[in-house]
């Protein structure tokens, strides 16, 4: 069961605002506990996205994972805002590089919806989460 903090949400909705009219972009990372994935954002720089695509420097996801070392957080896929279109994979989005079992989480600013998804292999699956109250500060993220 993935569980989403309620601090995690407020801060992917802030730096999606603070992207627009690009979509917003960052790593999904992961904290594991026994059933339970704890699951946080950590935001990357919006300014080479478009308002219909994003990119994630390799520079930013080795800065991220050097972050985290000597914690029990780890990268476990990515999340983005689509400006004008549904929090569902686009087209642009299906034919991205990606791991086997990566999480996608999208924003859809223009309707105010959070969806996750994993990959597959061949396509994305809709996965469940919980959003939870914040009883900490965010967990792990930048």
């Amino acid at each position: 069961m993935y569980l989403l903090p309620t601090a995690e949400i407020e801060y992917l909705v802030i730096h999606a605002g603070a992207a627009l009219p690009r979509e917003a972009s960052g790593l999904l990372l992961r904290r594991d506990f026994r059933r339970f994935t704890l699951l946080s954002v950590a935001g990357t720089s919006s300014r080479e996205n478009t308002p219909l695509s994003f990119r994630i420097r390799d520079a930013a996801i080795k800065g991220i994972a050097e972050s985290l070392q000597g914690t029990d957080a780890r990268i476990c896929g990515c999340f983005h805002s689509h400006v004008v279109g549904a929090a569902r994979p686009s087209s642009i989005d299906c034919a991205a590089t990606k791991g086997l079992g990566d999480l996608w989480l999208i924003y859809s600013v223009r309707f105010r919806d959070l969806k996750l998804y994993r990959w597959d292999g061949a396509a994305f699956q809709t996965e469940r989460f919980l959003k939870v109250p914040s009883h900490a500060p965010r967990c792990c993220g930048g």
